[in-house]
């Protein structure tokens, strides 16, 4: 369940949270110990302090569950605040909503213990059976949760019946009570307790918590809660769906379908002959949909938690009919485990954004997946990693690439599209250097864009695609070199990018406008020399965006001139003039 809680939390994916809740736990074991022992000194019943403890347990669980809700209105309560201040925050939440819960719960073995010790059998035999019955309830407690309270009831219904759980063990020990009447006060005490500890519980089911925060003309279309996340479907105000897991990180929308798309569009049109694909996270399917443009004949859709794959029916006009198409299967399972078993090779690997704050995230971006997703490359394949960089800094951008540039021996970065808030980039590596043929991309970017029912001004002609090319060779080697490499047993991303996050230090704005001139100012080689000028043309149209939110005027001017100067020649001049009107670059 903790794992639950964390999800409603919303920051405490984070392995910081892990380690607090961890910590917690540990010294509410402590605690609940000494108390143990310092009540039973006392003269203390145990069998009344165990019936006490189930009682505690059983109202604290609804109690803060509706304490949270209240507080949180189901959103985040760790934005806009510093580091020290996000710790001791999270702490103060965790230990309010967690820390009772945890030492009554944490009282009921040592006060086993002491029962069973009046019992005439040995030591031995009393901690082998407490261990055996503890190890066994551990276990089965948790597969219990995961895989059926979880999935079947939901969170609300789950930690009800829980409680419920609680109340009735205190009721059953009732019987177990000396002949000697309690003091006056202490049954009226207890009767209290225990009839809350039984209707609390309901509070959570009838009407039940929400589960999902909606804003003001939102409405709720799906919702799912499996054993590692819940996912939702949402209409916004103006019309538009979008796919959210755990209330909070948006996996797509119907507002940003075209871009979505062309992250499945680039990829595919960078290889000459993509018969067989396969895409690492599936979210509303819109991403895969691009392969109904290009020669695809098989796909495997490759995603962690099967409420998304869900969700993703409610984006079926979005997504093409994906799921439905004979062309595509659907793999429930981690990304790591499924590329290696990939079988036979794969022409092309297209990897979605993962949150690289996310625990666990890391793995999909490590030098040994990656190591072995070159391995399922068949000749001439490519594999393109997604890079969201508004969630992690430079720091861990050129770590990912140092990564990225050791398992592919070429690699060339693409920009996904111009926006300063949300900018995000493609790493393509392959064995061999793509040929980027303008002929033959011209013709497959035709055959989008007569197929294609919601056009992208961003790929409308071959001009427009290479605006998107952010560069490739030794400025890109000499930007990553230098950087820790990411793997299995150094998961240096999933340790650095929750600080950034926290700091707000993410690669967007200035320092990205910076860092595409830097690439793109590489050595021109005859064979590239277009690609490369419009590499640094594309460079000088991000710089032309950030001068707009900005608001210098004179900045965003002269960096749209310098962008039309590197073209060459009056006819090709004259074609960028007008791929960058037609894409609205000149009209921010």
């Amino acid at each position: 369940m903790d794992t639950h809680v964390q999800s409603c939390l919303a920051e405490l994916g984070l392995w910081l949270g892990f380690a607090l809740i961890l910590v917690l736990i540990l010294f509410a074991l402590a605690i609940a110990a000494l108390v143990v022992d310092a009540l039973i000194k006392k003269g203390k019943d145990p069998l009344r302090l165990m019936q006490s403890c189930l009682l505690v347990v059983a109202i604290s669980i609804p109690l803060g569950a509706w304490f949270f809700i209240q507080t949180s209105g189901l959103q985040s309560l760790f934005e806009g605040i510093g580091p020290i201040a996000y710790v001791f925050k999270m702490l103060i939440v965790i230990t309010v909503l967690l820390l009772p819960t945890m030492i009554a719960a944490g009282m009921i073995l040592p006060l086993s213990w002491t029962i069973h010790q009046k019992q005439n059998e040995t030591a031995g035999m009393t901690l082998g059976r407490f261990m055996t019955f503890n190890t066994v309830g551990g276990v089965g407690g948790s597969l219990l949760a995961g895989f059926f309270l979880l999935p079947q009831l939901g969170l609300w219904s789950a930690l009800a019946l829980v409680s419920l759980c609680y109340a009735m063990a205190a009721i059953s020990l009732t019987h177990s009570f000396s002949e000697k009447p309690a003091r006056r006060g202490t049954f009226g005490f207890s009767s209290g307790f225990t009839t809350a500890s039984l209707l609390l519980p309901a509070l959570l089911v009838f009407p039940p918590f929400s589960t999902q925060h909606l804003k003001a003309g939102e409405s709720l279309l799906y919702l799912d809660q499996g054993a590692e996340a819940q996912v939702a479907v949402i209409q916004k105000r103006k019309g538009s769906r979008v796919l959210k897991v755990n209330n909070t990180y948006s996996l797509g929308s119907t507002s940003a379908e075209i871009e979505e798309r062309r992250m499945g569009q680039i990829p595919l049109l960078l290889h000459p002959s993509p018969a067989r694909v396969a895409f690492v996270g599936l979210a509303t399917g819109i991403t895969a949909s691009a392969i109904f443009d290009h020669p695809v004949e098989e796909v495997k859709l490759i995603e962690l938690l099967p409420e998304v794959v869900k969700g993703a029916a409610w984006f079926e006009k979005e997504n093409r009919g994906l799921l439905s198409d004979s062309r595509s299967e659907v793999i429930i399972a981690d990304g790591r485990i499924a590329i290696p078993s990939g079988e036979p090779l794969f022409d092309l690997i297209i990897s979605d954004l993962f949150v690289p704050w996310h625990a666990g995230a890391t793995s999909l971006y490590s030098l040994d997946y990656y190591q072995q997703a070159a391995l399922q490359l068949a000749p001439g394949g490519a594999y393109a990693q997604w890079l969201p960089l508004y969630q992690m800094s430079e720091q861990e951008f050129k770590i990912i690439g140092q990564t990225f540039s050791r398992a592919f021996p070429h690699v060339s970065l693409w920009r996904g599209n111009f926006s300063t808030k949300y900018p995000l980039v493609a790493l393509i590596g392959s064995k061999k250097a793509i040929s980027m043929d303008r002929s033959r991309l011209a013709q497959r970017l035709k055959a989008i864009n007569d197929r294609s029912g919601t056009h992208d001004l961003k790929l409308s002609s071959v001009d427009d695609l290479m605006l998107l090319f952010g560069g490739e060779g030794r400025k890109l080697d000499a930007l990553f070199s230098g950087a820790k490499v990411n793997t299995d047993d150094r998961p240096y991303i999933e340790y650095l990018a929750p600080l950034s996050r926290i700091t707000k230090n993410q690669l967007r704005g200035k320092g990205l406008a910076a860092l595409f001139l830097d690439v793109a100012k590489a050595d021109i080689t005859d064979e590239k020399h277009e690609w490369q000028n419009y590499a640094l043309a594309g460079a000088h149209l991000y710089q032309a965006e950030v001068a707009a939110d900005l608001k210098d005027l004179d900045q965003r001017i002269a960096a749209l001139n310098r962008a039309n100067d590197l073209v060459d020649g009056g006819s090709r001049l004259s074609q960028l003039d007008r791929a960058l009107r037609v894409s609205g670059f000149l009209n921010h």
